[in-house]
């Protein structure tokens, strides 16, 4: 059962999806330094300017827990 909306799942790993995509913040985090962003290109956009040396790197999804804050990939 899910601890924020109570629907009840089968198995864990369908309650870890269900959180993730329902339940969570998605962000694009910058490769170099701490900042994310909600949109890939908000992110391409900063590496391109704030860290021109590294502009070919993409940044990484990353997950903002509604319930606890936490961040995870």
């Amino acid at each position: 059962r899910c601890p924020s909306c109570a629907v009840v799942f089968g198995g864990v790993n369908s309650i870890k999806s269900h959180i993730q995509t329902s339940h969570c913040e998605v962000f694009h985090k910058c490769p170099i330094c701490p900042m994310a962003f909600k949109s890939a290109p908000s992110a391409h956009a900063h590496v391109y300017t704030q860290h021109p040396g590294f502009s070919n790197q993409q940044s990484k999804m990353i997950y903002k827990c509604a319930m606890c804050d936490t961040v995870f990939t």
